[in-house]
């Protein structure tokens, strides 16, 4: 980890070093720490979950434990220098788009790597450390002058952006004291993200191997779910079981990783796995869809002032509710996955893990699905890549398909357009998963045969999807014979 001198330089060593040093110095420090071990080996995803779910769940859990990061770094270093703060920013954007990019697989645009960055909160939060800071009589209003406010993500570009960890945590004079109302949420996240990035998570300052013996763990998640989500100082809930239980196994995860890198015996980690968490149930977050459901959103999705995307999203809606892709999996459909012969999709899904998925070829899904595919055919390439063209691509505003992949986000923001203009309730593209599941455990379908259609590992999981409880229990009335 590079550390900043006493004249806020950065070591020569780091500044024309060698890319490969730091590059092993990174894998380096991964498998020294168990839970980044633990996390690089999980799978990267477009969506919430994997790497990304398991960084943000220990983070938070290790923070609760250790407290924030905003007040265990050294702030007057960085605000008596704002050609140092503008570095430092450069530094926390260019690393959120490298973070990012490690998640969900893909690579840092090189051309535009500050691309979906928000600079705004993160200046807003350093603001408000500022005035805290001027209020508090350790810095004046000449130090802090020169202000950033007006730096633009052009101007991001010409700055030599500062490394990951690049002041040492320490115990400054001087702590910023920022009520809850005086910045917003976004920003008060920005400002807790900025200083992980100067200092390093807490995933990485904190003791892993003081904590992974079992009471140890056993004592700690309890305390730590006791405390439930707090919200303006107060708790609001409970964790959900689900929650206690993802928790729990990323904890054994770390514990395993930490027993691969030989830091503790077997016996040790045996007892860690044998720990039991009391046990719990919610009802099912998923809601069900019915076909006069899906009618309505056709409806409603045809209503679309663009017609090219009115075409496109009713076969994206029917495409969702007949196969029960997950959102990462219909923007990765391309042309090739089809198998029109034989009525199938090859998909390969989360986990690395590939199946089929048949299809009714007379059914109203291959009708939208053709559709839209006689207007995205009109701007297909003729190269010989016509297999690995995205089935589903952006619009342009002269409501042209660009052939363009779409993302995660665009799946959501359709999703939402539908309760804004008319559907009676908010849906969200795992919702067609659940119906899909509901409709074949309906159609008497054995649970093996629809955890392979839906890509789960676990029939446990499956179970979780089917949403004919609640009908079902309306049948349950004991009457008088």
């Amino acid at each position: 980890m590079s550390a900043l001198y006493n004249n806020y330089q950065l070591p020569a060593s780091l500044k024309t070093g060698s890319a490969v040093g730091r590059h092993i110095s990174r894998i380096h420090e991964a498998v020294s720490n168990p839970a980044l071990s633990y996390i690089n080996s999980l799978a990267a995803t477009n969506t919430t979950g994997g790497r990304a779910n398991a960084r943000f769940m220990l983070e938070r859990f290790c923070r609760f434990l250790i407290g924030g990061s905003v007040n265990k770094m050294d702030w007057l270093v960085l605000l008596t220098d704002p050609n140092l703060t503008q570095r430092a920013i450069a530094g926390f954007l260019r690393y959120k788009a490298q973070q990012k990019a490690f998640y969900t697989g893909r690579r840092v645009d090189v051309e535009q790597p500050y691309l979906n960055m928000h600079l705004t909160p993160v200046i807003e939060g350093i603001h408000a450390v500022a005035r805290a800071a001027i209020n508090a009589g350790y810095l004046t209003e000449s130090q802090w002058a020169q202000s950033v406010s007006q730096l633009s993500k052009s101007d991001l570009d010409s700055i030599e952006p500062l490394e990951y960890g690049w002041l040492p945590e320490s115990m400054p004079a001087f702590t910023p004291v920022i009520s809850e109302d005086e910045i917003s949420l976004t920003a008060h996240q920005a400002l807790e993200g900025f200083s992980t990035f100067c200092i390093t998570s807490c995933i990485h300052r904190f003791d892993w191997d003081g904590l992974l013996t079992a009471p140890v763990v056993k004592a700690t998640i309890s305390e730590y779910l006791d405390q439930g989500v707090i919200l303006n100082g107060e708790k609001e809930r409970d964790y959900s079981p689900a929650t206690a239980d993802n928790l729990f196994r990323m904890i054994r995860g770390v514990a395993e990783h930490h027993w691969l890198a030989e830091n503790i015996t077997v016996e040790r980690l045996q007892r860690i796995k044998a720990i039991k968490l009391p046990r719990g149930s919610r009802k099912t977050s998923g809601r069900y869809i019915s076909y006069q459901d899906l009618d309505k959103i056709l409806n409603i999705a045809s209503t679309h002032p663009n017609p090219v995307r009115a075409i496109r999203d009713q076969a994206i809606f029917s495409v969702l509710y007949e196969t029960g892709l997950r959102r990462s999996e219909i923007i990765s459909l391309s042309m090739g996955c089809i198998d029109w012969s034989r009525g199938c999709i090859n998909i390969i899904g989360k986990g690395n893990k590939e199946r089929n998925i048949y299809f009714d070829q007379n059914g109203e899904m291959i009708k939208k699905l053709n559709n839209w595919l006689s207007v995205r055919n009109s701007i297909m390439t003729t190269d010989t890549n016509i297999a690995k063209e995205p089935i589903f691509c952006g619009i342009s505003k002269s409501k042209v398909p660009t052939g363009k992949k779409i993302s995660t986000q665009t799946i959501n923001d359709i999703c939402k357009w539908l309760s804004q203009h008319g559907f009676h309730r908010t849906i969200s593209p795992h919702d067609f998963r659940h119906s899909l599941a509901t409709n074949l455990l309906s159609q008497n379908f054995d649970l093996l045969s629809v955890s392979q259609v839906l890509g789960h590992s676990s029939l446990s999981t499956t179970q979780r999807y089917d949403q004919r409880g609640e009908e079902s229990l309306r049948q349950t009335i004991v009457r008088r014979i």
